[in-house]
């Protein structure tokens, strides 16, 4: 018995999603879909079912898909889950955890040391006796540079992981996000007005992360205490109240001022400059204070 079989059109498509029919053309020629209502960061499997004006079907391969985490406004937060910053800020390394490193720094340097580099530091009982009776003194003035506010600082920042991230060839055009490590919260702290500019979206993007849990926690021992050495340096510069000639050496006056002196016990306000992405908060004084040097 011979057997012939006719050949029939496509007459439309079925789209599926995990399973489930979510859409259909009546038109063999529409070869596009557009999904809506899909949940950020999640995967679906998607299928397409070509159908024959009798109804006959024929399936194609699966095709999985993921969407995007989506896009933050600048100051806007969200919590990640560990599979969302394991593949977006690589994860959230144990080794540079708060409590690592505090230790790397009790470990360079412990508190009878720091107390050593600078006994006469702003609220020390020497600080007292020498600025009892000048112009600038405070009487109520706490230990701005304790050892414990070292260590608390430490902590703090040793939670924090930043990214900066720039279109290809436009250092410029970037944007920067911070991630809390403990609270797993990420937020937009600035994004350059063309960074998703229609013209700009093919660029592809670089990105550049730094865990500031790594302090004290890289190379040899020597150079880690280098690194030490160098904040340190870098925070007592211009804090110190000594002179060429001073007691005991200039260096050892180290964090004698935590404010410019010119602006202690006052009301001036100084330094306040404007800018479009960073404007300065009204009627606070920008005049150099502490480690800001």
């Amino acid at each position: 018995m011979d057997c012939g079989y006719g050949h029939i059109a496509v007459a439309g498509y079925d789209i599926y999603r995990n399973g489930t029919k979510v859409g259909s053309s009546t038109n063999a020629s529409t070869l596009t879909y557009t999904d809506t209502g899909l949940q950020q960061d999640t995967e679906y499997t998607y299928s397409v079912a070509a159908r024959d004006g009798a109804n006959n079907t024929t399936a194609s391969a699966s095709l999985k898909v993921k969407t995007s985490l989506g896009d933050l406004n600048v100051g806007q937060s969200r919590v990640l889950t560990d599979s969302q910053i394991a593949s977006i800020w690589g994860g959230i390394d144990p080794q540079y955890s708060p409590a690592n490193a505090v230790a790397a720094v009790q470990s360079a340097l412990p508190q009878a040391e720091y107390e050593a580099l600078f006994p006469i530091r702003i609220d020390s009982p020497e600080w007292h006796t020498f600025a009892a009776s000048k112009p600038y003194y405070k009487p109520g003035q706490g230990d701005y540079y304790s050892y414990s506010n070292l260590i608390a600082a430490v902590s703090e920042v040793a939670n924090i992981k930043y990214k900066l991230e720039y279109r290809q060839g436009a250092a410029w055009n970037h944007r920067i996000f911070r991630l809390d490590k403990a609270a797993k919260t990420e937020t937009l702290i600035y994004q350059n007005a063309d960074f998703n500019a229609s013209w700009n979206l093919t660029v592809p993007i670089v990105s550049k992360t730094v865990d500031f849990g790594s302090f004290l926690k890289e190379g040899s021992a020597v150079n880690r205490k280098r690194e030490l050495a160098a904040f340190l340096a870098n925070i007592a510069h211009e804090t110190g109240g000594g002179w060429a000639m001073a007691p005991g050496g200039e260096l050892r006056w180290g964090l004698f001022w935590n404010e410019e002196v010119a602006y202690i016990n006052s009301t001036n306000i100084g330094y306040v400059q404007t800018h479009a992405n960073y404007p300065p908060v009204a009627g606070k004084s920008y005049h150099g204070r502490g480690p800001i040097h």
